[in-house]
């Protein structure tokens, strides 16, 4: 352990325990702090990114009136008791996402924070940088440095070469983050091996007989620094000791979860799809659901992307219910709904699921403190909740579906639903040419470009545009 932790003045707002083999990033502790070093921490904030594929039936989603006073559409029950602390935005569009010829769903997921137009081809790409990477950039300029500039999570792996959408490469169909315009930063699919770039000090040489060795041992992270825990504790508050163990508590059920479900994913190197059994999708996305909150808890990262699936994604959804039976077609065939009742009750069952996840995060992010009394993660996070197009059958990228989460350390206004244009029911997109007006690529639309500069000057990151954006959104 760094002997420097006594000197309260050297600390950071990341600390870590450990020795060469393991590290884990500890929460913020006010005992260990000096009083201007605690003053530092009072604007960590940080940012999420989370994709969903197909769009959602927005007639679900949209609530019929704004305001404050909004009524919560059924869609989004599971958010109510959190209602004070995210936002419904409707009405925005993505112009540049909009593809050539066919192909939305790559364009739309390449377009999804970079709001660029991606080139079509199968094997060149140019596309423009994504919202997480100017966030990443703009923060390491500020002076913020972090375990992890950025962590890109994912569902799906599979490569990047090759095309995926009727000529677009399956780069733009398999990634959001963008460094550059040919630059795709490849997400992890795996939690065990999230976690130990995380919490471990990931190797991506390590052999398989190094991670094996480990097994063998049978030891936790936390087992590694029990005497360093042992001898931090006596220093703290009250609050600090609780704080602390609420957090170790987490680390060490997480680690057993991913450890159980996945063992042999030990040696999986970054970027790799996940093995066949990694778990069943609903544990996976709850273990990457965890894993963003401690990333955030321990602040390993202040920025992380989240892609709940790759583009045209068709998973099955057997643990749940629509019209009386399980839903076993995949996701993408169900999307094009054709306006078919039984594919809308369908969409409407899965959308459901996929917002509930969004509340548990946010759930999970409230309960945890962060920096001054009565804050939290959730105080302390913008969250952007979108997906690649709006509605599935339409392939439209017009009235994009957005939830925008957590306060932004006080920079946002959570609460209220906030609509930009008219509201053209689902089934007349189909319906619009270039020349009927809102809602075409020649209406006047707020484009999604300005509420990711929102986003970012949440965490101080301003004056760099991001695809077709004109400014920030003051109403949300």
């Amino acid at each position: 352990m760094n002997r420097n932790l006594r000197d309260r003045s050297e600390l950071s707002r990341r600390l870590f325990l450990g020795g060469s083999a393991v590290m884990v990033g500890l929460p913020f502790l006010e005992s260990l702090m000096s009083k201007a070093a605690f003053a530092q921490t009072q604007s960590a904030k940080r940012l999420l990114y989370w994709w969903i594929p197909n769009g959602v039936w927005m007639d679900s989603f949209r609530p019929t009136t704004t305001g404050t006073g909004y009524t919560m559409p059924p869609v989004l029950a599971a958010l109510e008791p959190l209602r004070s602390d995210f936002s419904v935005i409707t009405g925005l569009q993505n112009d540049p996402a909009k593809p050539d010829q066919i192909g939305d769903h790559a364009s739309g997921t390449a377009g999804f924070i970079t709001c660029a137009h991606a080139l079509k081809s199968a094997t060149m790409i140019k596309l423009g940088i994504s919202a997480d990477q100017i966030a990443a950039n703009g923060l390491i300029k500020n002076g913020i440095k972090t375990k992890l500039p950025s962590l890109q999570l994912g569902i799906d792996g599979g490569s990047s070469a090759g095309g995926c959408d009727n000529g677009y490469s399956c780069a733009y169909a398999r990634n959001v983050t963008w460094a550059d315009p040919m630059t795709p930063l490849p997400k992890i699919t795996d939690p065990l091996q999230a976690f130990q770039q995380l919490f471990m000090g990931y190797d991506p040489t390590a052999s398989a007989a190094d991670a094996a060795k480990r097994r063998v041992y049978n030891k936790s992270v936390l087992d590694y620094v029990t005497s360093e825990i042992n001898g931090l504790s006596p220093k703290l508050g009250k609050t600090d000791a609780a704080k602390l163990d609420q957090y170790l508590t987490g680390v060490r059920a997480l680690e057993l979860q991913v450890t159980s479900a996945a063992p042999s994913s030990l040696s999986c190197t970054m970027g790799m799809p996940p093995p066949a059994n990694v778990t069943d999708y609903p544990t996976h996305v709850k273990a990457m659901l965890d894993l963003i909150v401690l990333a955030f808890q321990c602040d390993a990262t202040r920025v992380v992307s989240f892609m709940q699936g790759n583009s045209t994604s068709n998973q099955t959804y057997p643990f749940l219910m629509a019209n009386g039976a399980p839903i076993t077609q995949g996701h993408h065939n169900i999307s094009h709904h054709g306006g078919n009742p039984g594919n809308i009750a369908q969409l409407i069952a899965i959308n459901t699921w996929i917002f509930q996840q969004v509340a548990y995060l946010m759930t999970q992010l409230k309960a945890i403190p962060d920096g001054p009394v009565g804050s939290n993660l959730l105080t302390n996070s913008t969250i952007f909740v979108s997906s690649d197009i709006s509605d599935g059958a339409a392939h439209n990228h017009q009235d994009m579906p957005v939830i925008l989460g957590g306060h932004g350390g006080g920079a946002l206004k959570p609460g209220q639903h906030v609509r930009y244009g008219p509201v053209i029911p689902v089934g007349a997109w189909r319906n619009l040419t270039p020349s009927s007006g809102a809602g075409t690529p020649q209406s006047s639309g707020i484009p999604v470009s300005n509420l990711l500069l929102t986003t970012l000057a949440t965490v101080g990151v301003t004056g760099v545009p991001i695809g077709d954006s004109t400014g920030i959104l003051p109403e949300v």
